[in-house]
């Protein structure tokens, strides 16, 4: 029992959040209760110590981790103590702003996003020599292959494709039938193309993951227990997944053993936090350069002009994979709490959290009072992050900034007068 008293009060602290949105009928996807849920759910698989890779956290890594969880609640509390109004989505305010908006203009913006991913795709296809979903246990894609930015960064940007697509498929808010199915139909589109080309897991899961909140949003408030269902799926089919790409083992199809299938997924949660505590603890004769001062996460604002990689290089600091903060090989992924600690610090792994929570309180309150498309665009791709912040920093890639400027231009073009009027608040 012992052995097992962290996954014991972090599976209790899941069951209390699942009754608090059961009972109260709360929202689990408000910012501050999903991150409790998402952080205690995977810290408590983590320290099944499943693998001998997750070994128990250190004094400081405790402090980070705690330290943030109680910054993002103290955070939100601290919104809601100055700002005490709580609004829900309401669904005539919905049809409201559906008939105000100009989802003709939408869709077509839509189509030009849809064109640019599907070039940028056939671009990265062409450069790996084929849809690597159709060359299963063949290494098509060689360590030197080398695509342009433009490429990069229209086939990793799926999930803004998809989610201004899903937007619209929702009868709550677009009254035009045609729109909804036709984008309903790009966006599966979107999400098959992407995966032919290159299975990537994060692409996937964004695309998957924010299609299921806007579903939360705009269809119908989901049960916790179909989030569960849904959370044990995701992390099942990383297997697959993993399968596809043959990344782990060069016959993985052929080879791989039941104990290994079990214990891949347990694997990719758990390494995310294995590796923090090995990267706040570095080894003494392998020295890991924890602070660079805000340079390195202000340079995704930058990052395609190459001005990052040099600062990294000239001062010897990890590049953005954190390939050297890597306990296992081939397991390099890590919290978002190791890349605040090496820019900022012990005070960043506080003052970042609670200052995401209490900007998040505030967009999530006006996402919900003002309705608009723009608005649940942007939250669903914050409130993925938010749960997915043990895996992956949203905030660390120059494409998904790009992705929240497409999602206010949209909302900003497409906006009609009658939003300008000033909507009644409801609330609870």
């Amino acid at each position: 029992m012992e052995d097992y008293f962290v996954s014991i009060a972090c599976a209790l602290t899941a069951l209390l959040c699942i009754f608090y949105v059961g009972i109260l009928k709360k929202d689990l996807f408000h910012p501050t209760v999903f991150y409790i849920f998402c952080q205690v759910m995977t810290l408590g698989i983590a320290y099944l110590k499943i693998s001998r890779a997750m070994t128990d956290f250190t004094a400081v890594t405790w402090f980070v981790w705690l330290g943030a969880l109680a910054a993002f609640i103290l955070g939100s509390t601290v919104y809601y103590l100055v700002s005490p109004e709580r609004h829900q989505v309401d669904r005539a305010r919905l049809q409201e702003i559906g008939a105000s908006y100009n989802w003709k203009l939408h869709f077509a913006i839509s189509i030009v996003l849809s064109i640019l991913f599907a070039v940028g795709a056939l671009m990265v296809a062409r450069a790996i020599g084929g849809f690597y979903l159709f060359s299963i246990g063949k290494k098509t894609l060689e360590a030197n292959t080398e695509t342009s930015v433009f490429a990069n960064v229209s086939y990793a940007s799926s999930p803004i494709v998809v989610v201004a697509l899903m937007v619209a498929t929702f009868k709550s808010i677009n009254p035009y039938k045609y729109i909804r199915i036709a984008s309903l139909i790009m966006a599966l589109g979107v999400i098959a193309l992407s995966v032919c080309v290159y299975p990537g897991r994060n692409s996937l899961f964004l695309c998957l993951g924010s299609s299921f909140i806007l579903f939360n949003y705009l269809k119908k408030k989901i049960p916790v227990k179909a989030v569960v269902i849904v959370l044990l799926l995701a992390v099942s089919s990383f297997v697959v997944v993993g399968m596809m790409r043959s990344q782990y083992a060069d016959d993985s199809l052929e080879g791989m053993g039941l104990e290994y299938m079990m214990k891949l997924p347990y694997d990719y949660v758990a390494n995310n936090y294995w590796n923090l505590d090995y990267a706040i603890n570095s080894p003494s004769d392998r020295e890991i350069h924890p602070y660079t001062y805000g340079l390195d996460m202000a340079g995704v604002f930058i990052e395609y002009t190459g001005v990052p990689a040099s600062f990294r290089k000239s001062y010897g600091w990890d590049d953005m994979f954190n390939t050297r903060i890597q306990k296992v090989y081939g397991y390099n992924t890590v919290s978002y709490l190791w890349e605040v600690y090496k820019n900022f610090g012990m005070a960043g792994c506080i003052f970042f959290p609670f200052a995401v929570s209490f900007l998040m309180s505030f967009l999530y309150e006006r996402m919900c009072s003002r309705c608009t498309p723009q608005m649940f665009m942007l939250m669903s791709f914050s409130i993925y992050y938010v749960g997915w912040s043990f895996f992956a920093a949203g905030f660390k890639f120059a494409h998904v900034w790009l992705w929240v400027y497409i999602a206010i231009l949209m909302g900003f073009l497409c906006k009609k007068r009658l939003l300008a009027r000033k909507p009644e608040l409801s609330q609870n």
